[in-house]
């Protein structure tokens, strides 16, 4: 997979499912706001309704206009002042379960700045949990169990585009693929954590 950090609006993002994390505040973002208008008021009408008002982890996934992504992915998180690196971790990671048995090969992801800036969080800190939380969701813990049987399976993704207005990019990036390593590890270990000692090579 490939990871690629940009500077723009969300809706300049080129994906199959752009994901956009919902607070249970009022939201204040403006690029969100935009968002909202370029989809008719689908955000704000979910909200009214309960559909979509910030829950952790509810989602709804609403068909794209007068943007880059085919779709957009709202994902909720709660409030915006509690939002820490375990949140940023389980983002990642219940966007790409959110997307099991979906046809998606680019997944961006917009970062708003209201997210940015919590206690000991910085934008490199959120960058790089997230990343690591969408590496870490790609993996299907139970494919042990299930070989040669055909399951509904997390997305295995060509390109992750991570959107941060006004972000170092370089910086950024930086961060972005030290996350996707650690996932990368963290699965790797728990693969061979399942398996029986007298399976796994000495290398």
């Amino acid at each position: 997979m490939q990871i690629r950090l940009i500077s723009a609006r969300p809706w300049d993002v080129e994906a199959d499912v752009l994901a956009v994390p919902i607070t249970s505040d009022e939201p204040s973002d403006e690029s969100l706001a935009e968002l909202d208008r370029r989809l008719g008021g689908a955000l704000g009408s979910y909200r009214q309704v309960g559909e979509l008002a910030g829950k952790p982890w509810t989602s709804a996934l609403v068909w794209g206009a007068e943007m880059g992504a085919d779709w957009l992915l709202g994902m909720g998180v709660g409030k915006a002042e509690a939002f820490d690196r375990v949140i940023a971790l389980r983002l990642g990671a219940a966007i790409e379960r959110r997307l099991i048995g979906r046809d998606v090969h680019r997944l961006g992801v917009y970062l708003p700045s209201e997210l940015l800036s919590g206690e000991g969080m910085d934008a490199a800190a959120v960058v790089e949990m997230v990343a690591r939380g969408v590496v870490e969701g790609m993996a299907d813990p139970n494919a042990i169990y299930r070989e040669g049987v055909e399951a509904d399976l997390p997305p295995q993704l060509d390109e992750l585009v991570l959107c941060v207005p006004d972000g170092d990019v370089v910086k950024l990036t930086a961060a972005a693929e030290r996350g996707m390593i650690m996932g990368e590890g963290g699965n790797l270990a728990r693969r061979l954590s399942q398996r029986a000692s007298n399976d796994v090579s000495p290398e």
